[in-house]
């Protein structure tokens, strides 16, 4: 069994700057491991392609141009160089030079195309457990992402979050006539939110928590950057929550009075809270 110095576990773009800079640093290519089922860029290539950012494109080729060993300079031309830099963009056009340069990437290390099961460690080394059999290093590094967090209403259908920000996965659902409950006031709220509405829905109601914060360029930084709407989602809130309210949609603090009777009303559900 070969043994390993590191182990990236993940091809999304933290597994991607992990092996990445873990070859900056000197470590021999042969000498890391990386472990994915598709190399595909994680769930940013396989669910978001279809999602507005909320990070402006020169950002993201901050982040390609960022290490010596992605060789992005040696790429084939990608829209998102044509993108204004200081506007956000789809997240398909990131994903493209992404999946570009875990091609480039996994042709130097030693790359394991399945899924890590398991993870132990003994006598100071880790374990790594594949359908492909176990992997063992000194180090490991997670890069696994995150699940969509999800509220208890079982009664109500849930549309998943991918489908919501997708046009083309949420118009193959059956939602006439349906009252979609939506949860959350962030920026994946204010994508799905017009999807929504541009179904034969009768009705949508939009369920916060917090009052909608807006993120505000100050230059060398950026206030609210964390949690404040930019780009499309920015343009859309301000427009028709701040603004006009669209005829179908209500919005209604979960601290009203009346929040029980109306999410009663509610036969479907969307969970954007994290």
């Amino acid at each position: 069994m070969t043994q390993y110095r590191w182990t990236v576990i993940g091809a999304g773009p933290a597994g991607i700057a992990a092996v990445g800079r873990l070859l900056d640093h000197g470590i021999a290519p042969e000498k890391i491991a990386w472990v994915d089922p598709n190399f595909r860029a994680g769930d940013l290539g396989d669910k978001w392609r279809a999602v507005p950012s909320n990070t402006v494109a020169s950002l993201f080729l901050d982040y390609l141009n960022a290490s010596p060993s992605f060789r992005f300079h040696e790429a084939p031309p990608f829209k998102l160089t044509d993108v204004d830099p200081g506007q956000t963009c789809l997240l398909d056009l990131v994903a493209d030079p992404l999946v570009w340069i875990s091609e480039h990437l996994r042709q130097r290390v030693r790359e394991f195309r399945t899924m890590a099961t398991d993870l132990y460690l003994h006598d100071g080394q880790w374990t790594v457990q594949t359908d492909q059999g176990d992997i063992t290093s000194e180090k490991v590094i997670l890069a696994i992402g995150a699940t969509a967090k999800k509220l208890a209403y079982p009664d109500l259908v849930e549309i998943p979050v991918d489908v919501a920000l997708d046009p083309e996965k949420l118009a193959e659902q059956s939602l006439e006539g349906a009252t979609v409950a939506v949860f959350g006031s962030s920026h994946s709220t204010m994508i799905a939110l017009p999807h929504l509405l541009n179904q034969p829905v009768e009705k949508v109601v939009n369920f916060y928590r917090s009052p909608l914060r807006y993120a505000v360029d100050l230059g060398d930084w950026t206030l609210f950057d964390d949690v404040g709407l930019k780009g499309q989602a920015a343009r859309w809130a301000r427009e028709n929550i701040d603004g006009v309210y669209p005829e179908r949609l209500d919005r209604l603090s979960i601290h009203s009075p009346e929040f029980q009777d109306r999410i009663v009303q509610c036969d479907h559900v969307v969970y954007t809270v994290g």
